[in-house]
């Protein structure tokens, strides 16, 4: 059953379709992805939002490495440190999952 709405691409019906087709509907979804993003406008110049978090998470992982040395010097604090380096590799990750299926 397909949900309400739902209309089956043309060529999908039948057993013969065209590769090309598959791969033309995949790229206007992905387009459709891009322009759902949250955007706004600074200085007439468009952000968008979750390119601003990549580029902030890119330099607090640069400050991970540093913490990754100093941690070594200060024992007591390694499981708090282990849980804020936890949360930035999630946070990277799903960005790269992001990235890699876009």
């Amino acid at each position: 059953m397909l949900p309400k709405g739902y209309k089956v691409p043309k060529g999908w019906e039948t057993s013969e379709f065209d590769k090309a087709d598959i791969v033309i509907i995949i790229n206007a979804k992905m387009e459709e992805c891009k322009g759902n993003q949250w955007k706004f406008m600074i200085n007439g110049k468009q952000v968008v939002v979750r390119d601003l978090f990549a580029k902030t998470l890119h330099w607090v992982q640069k400050f991970a490495v540093v913490g990754d040395t100093a941690i070594q010097y200060n024992p007591v604090a390694a499981p708090y440190w282990a849980a804020l380096r936890g949360l930035l590799q999630v946070t990277q990750f799903s960005l790269f999952l992001f990235d890699f299926f876009l």
